[in-house]
């Protein structure tokens, strides 16, 4: 999923989706490689949750909100 969001960041049409796109790839890749640095013991815990596997309402409203405006900026940008 974050490699076809970084995929569709280097394809895009105009900068500014581009940007978003890459944006937040990382975010979700930042996430994912803390938790699992925490699950494996290599850096103390932060409480981060892991997108769309951890509970925790208000992460994963804003996962799907960040999904959602990936789906509507890669359909604009594959026109």
């Amino acid at each position: 999923m974050i490699l076809k969001m970084v995929k569709l960041g280097y394809s895009s049409k105009d900068r500014f989706s581009g940007l978003v796109l890459i944006g937040i790839a990382s975010l979700f890749m930042a996430h994912v490689f803390v938790n699992i640095a925490m699950t494996v013991g290599m850096i103390p815990v932060k409480g981060l949750p892991l997108p769309f596997i951890s509970s925790g309402g208000s992460f994963l409203m804003s996962c799907f909100m960040m999904v959602g405006i990936i789906m509507n900026v890669g359909v604009d940008s594959a026109e």
